[in-house]
């Protein structure tokens, strides 16, 4: 959705995906709305853009609510989990986090529940917590990783190796 050097820079970014907004070009798919308010959430929170932050939230909020999309709620509870963090709110950030990631933790999408383990896995670790943190920390990175009896591992580990299917 975004291009490429727009990640990097967050005023592009931001540039970007408010001409997607004001243009009323954020498709009416949840997904859709949900990832450039998100990623407008993110920019505003490198930017210290706390007007723009809590205009993203409440977007995935009302988003979430109308498309019965948890995950997009959850994002919104991210986002100002982040900030109250950056803000030294420590308790209130984790309290923010962790009501945020109860919204996805049972969702059957393994990438989704990835995003919650993520966050739980900062969260501990920004709480001083790391030990606590490393299941959460482990399952976040799951999912990338296919599996043994999904896929071949050697062309994975092997970019040059041509894919050969299982046995």
């Amino acid at each position: 959705m975004f291009p490429p050097a727009a990640a990097g820079c967050p005023a592009a970014g931001v540039r970007v995906g408010r001409a997607l907004v004001d243009g009323h070009s954020v498709g009416a798919r949840a997904a859709e709305g949900r990832d450039v308010f998100c990623w407008l959430g993110n920019a505003a929170l490198r930017q210290a853009d706390d007007a723009g932050l809590v205009e993203m939230a409440l977007r995935l909020d009302s988003r979430g609510t109308t498309h019965s999309d948890q995950l997009a709620m959850a994002y919104a509870g991210f986002l100002r989990a982040e900030r109250l963090y950056q803000q030294g709110e420590t308790e209130k950030g984790w309290a923010e986090t962790m009501h945020a990631a109860s919204r996805i933790q049972e969702q059957a999408d393994p990438q989704v529940r990835a995003i919650a383990a993520l966050e739980l896995c900062d969260a501990f670790n920004m709480t001083g917590n790391a030990r606590t943190a490393m299941p959460d920390c482990e399952r976040s990175s799951r999912p990338a990783r296919p599996t043994a009896d999904q896929f071949h591992p050697t062309p994975a580990l092997h970019r040059d190796a041509p894919y050969s299917s299982p046995p």
